[in-house]
């Protein structure tokens, strides 16, 4: 089909607008759409923080601190606390009786660089009863008959995430932060669950599972953040079967919403400058 002679309305309208007022509704409608584009752009925008548990390695405290690095998007304004604090934790429940929960050492391990992370394992075998040195001092899941008594041990590592809330709700909506958790394992297959609460050492609601099939990989589960908050900002790990590690956490924080509804500067000057070109041409065509 030939259109070269065809003319849309809109372009037959235009026709009839004297060239100096087109030019100039060019102007605004580039600068109107140069606007929209540095809206969207700052609308795509997000900083994700990550919280790496590679180090350090070996036999850890009960309880230690972890410094997250941005490793994508801008530098957070001011200067705030991007430290957790990871702690080791060994439940113990004889028969019904209630379990007894106590603090343990964290085992932090590196194989390579996609499997590491701190350690933890599920296990049937008689492992050394609490107080004696384990074998490879990972957290434990395991099972124990003493005098026809049999005591089940369950370790795990929680982590206290307030200060990981506080700075999402200062910088973005919680709502549509997210929060991811990677672990990795040497062979496979192993299952990790996840549960989030109030109380250092419960593990509260159970949230997640993650499950890898396969050794020398490692897999992630992310969520909202809406979950956690000021008041349960607890995240708990346990192991449910295989060994496994806590690779890392990271926050993901979208653009906060006064970014996008605010213009870059440079759009600002430039809408400015335009209006004024466009009274002193029409002025001059008067």
């Amino acid at each position: 089909m030939d259109v070269s002679g065809f003319q849309s309305p809109t372009f037959a309208c235009c026709a009839y607008i004297p060239a100096w007022q087109r030019s100039f509704k060019n102007i605004i409608s580039f600068v109107a759409l140069a606007a929209t584009c540095c809206a969207t752009a700052a609308a795509d925008a997000s900083t994700t923080i990550t919280w790496s548990f590679a180090a350090p390695a070996g036999a850890l405290a009960k309880t230690e601190s972890y410094t997250g690095q941005i490793t994508a998007g801008a530098a957070l304004p001011g200067n705030p606390s991007l430290t957790i604090a990871a702690t080791g934790y060994e439940s113990q429940k004889q028969g019904r009786k209630q379990a007894l929960i106590s603090a343990a050492d964290l085992f932090g391990k590196t194989v390579n660089q996609t499997v590491n992370g701190l350690g933890l394992a599920d296990s049937s075998l008689p492992y050394p009863l609490p107080g004696t040195d384990q074998p490879n001092k990972e957290l434990f899941r395991y099972a124990a008959t003493v005098k026809k008594i049999k005591t089940t041990y369950v370790g795990y590592v929680q982590f206290d995430l307030a200060a990981l809330i506080e700075l999402a709700s200062q910088t973005s909506s919680v709502k549509t932060a997210t929060l991811g958790v990677f672990i990795s394992s040497i062979s496979g297959p192993d299952v990790a669950k996840v549960w989030y609460g109030k109380n250092p050492g419960k593990a509260g609601t159970y949230l997640k599972t993650l499950k890898l099939s396969t050794g020398n990989s490692s897999t992630s589960t992310t969520f909202l953040l809406d979950k956690l908050n000021s008041t349960q900002h607890y995240l708990t790990i346990k192991p449910a079967s295989g060994e496994f590690f806590v690779n890392a956490i990271t926050l993901t924080m979208p653009a906060s919403a006064s970014a996008v509804a605010t213009p870059p500067t440079a759009i600002l000057v430039l809408t400015g400058s335009a209006a004024m070109g466009l009274m002193l041409l029409a002025r001059r065509r008067r």
